[in-house]
């Protein structure tokens, strides 16, 4: 599942790939990592204590970081 490009791209328009790990701020503050994923086969986002956080709702505070 390495490199599988989602068709969505970041506000500096860097492709978002299926295993890459993104970082973000949650609603209370904390910074959070994880990983991006195909879940039940078409649904691409994070799973995060939040709950699924699909890469389409992504904004600018989710960041690759590898």
């Amino acid at each position: 599942m390495r490199a599988f490009d989602t068709g969505h791209k970041d506000r500096s328009g860097k492709s978002f790939l299926i295993g890459s790990r993104v970082s973000w701020i949650d609603k209370e503050g904390f910074p959070c990592e994880g990983e991006i994923i195909l879940k039940y086969g078409c649904k691409i986002g994070v799973d995060s204590w939040e709950g699924f956080i699909f890469v389409c709702d992504f904004d600018s505070k989710f960041k690759i970081i590898d």
